[in-house]
């Protein structure tokens, strides 16, 4: 520290007082005398009432404030995540009770034959070459909503006029070479197994229908299992 002495004669103001106690931490005094004055001037690298030291204390005290709030907005998701479930918390639907069977009549005039099947996704080949312009299926089932029929050529699939399903017609007459139907479980179950086919695409109504998984959920196409449940 630098120590200065200034001489100064009497003055007829009053003595004054220099006090720098809240600016250097109560370790200097500056007094004055009527006669002489001593000053006691600290060598400081930053004045402490400069634009630099406010700057500090105000980036010091915005810095404690975050923290703070840090602190908080921590403490809160660790409250969220030890409250929330690891897993969505569904119940099982109705257990799996099989595919539903089908049994198929394919009209070519007055010859015909039969295909039993499952409306399980899966193809099912005719291994047959009579020329086929109707169909009917014994079950109740939509056949022109839900099945598709692969041919030789191009083909016309209609409903009849009733409206059920049960029956289409096909124009021109040709060869059917397999059929595939939408996975359906056989009543009454109402929903499909882990890894099911829960996607289908196809038929008269020309769309993608989902259908509902027991344990599951529908994703990409398939039944997938709920993730196991952490505790």
């Amino acid at each position: 520290m630098l120590m200065l002495y200034v001489w100064k004669r009497p003055s007829r103001f009053s003595p004054i007082e220099y006090d720098h106690r809240n600016l250097l931490g109560n370790k200097f005094a500056l007094l004055s005398s009527p006669r002489y004055i001593k000053h006691s001037i600290p060598i400081l690298k930053t004045p402490p009432h400069s634009i630099t030291s406010k700057r500090n204390r105000s980036y010091h005290s915005n810095s404690n404030n975050e923290m703070k709030y840090t602190l908080f907005f921590a403490s809160a998701l660790a409250t969220l995540a030890t409250a929330m479930p690891t897993t969505p918390n569904i119940a099982a639907r109705d257990p799996f009770t099989g595919y539903r069977p089908l049994t198929l009549t394919l009209h070519g005039g007055p010859s015909t034959y039969t295909l039993n099947m499952v409306a399980d996704g899966n193809t099912y080949y005719t291994n047959n070459n009579l020329n086929v312009n109707n169909i009917e299926v014994a079950e109740n089932f939509n056949l022109w909503g839900l099945c598709n029929f692969y041919t030789t050529g191009p083909i016309r699939i209609s409903p009849p006029p009733s409206g059920s399903g049960k029956t289409v017609q096909l124009g021109p007459p040709q060869p059917i070479t397999a059929v595939a139907c939408q996975p359906t479980p056989n009543p009454p179950g109402t929903c499909l197994p882990v890894y099911a086919s829960c996607e289908w695409c196809g038929g008269g109504i020309r769309g993608c229908m989902l259908s509902s998984c027991c344990t599951g959920f529908c994703a990409a196409t398939k039944c997938r299992p709920f993730p196991p449940t952490q505790t």
